[in-house]
């Protein structure tokens, strides 16, 4: 399944034109091309950085990793609390 997948640390924000001048300014992460409005992908060494604006951007209540499959063939209802 996900094993063999890549894993994007995730991070949410409140400013994208804020976390894009930190993350490529600050940090000098490289800035990929991305498919969605709204998020910015960083390449770091061999992994990746997604960032996408949310309202819940530093409560904890975020998207913490993100793994990119070309399709989904499962349906489950657990979630991880």
């Amino acid at each position: 399944m996900l094993g063999t997948t890549d894993a994007f640390a995730t991070i949410a924000v409140k400013d994208l034109a804020a976390a894009a001048n930190f993350y490529e300014g600050k940090v000098g992460l490289k800035k990929l091309a991305s498919e969605e409005n709204e998020v910015l992908v960083y390449q770091s060494g061999n992994s990746r950085l997604l960032v996408y604006r949310s309202q819940f951007a530093g409560t904890n209540q975020a998207t913490a990793a993100t793994w990119a499959v070309d399709r989904v063939c499962w349906h489950t209802d657990t979630r991880v609390q």
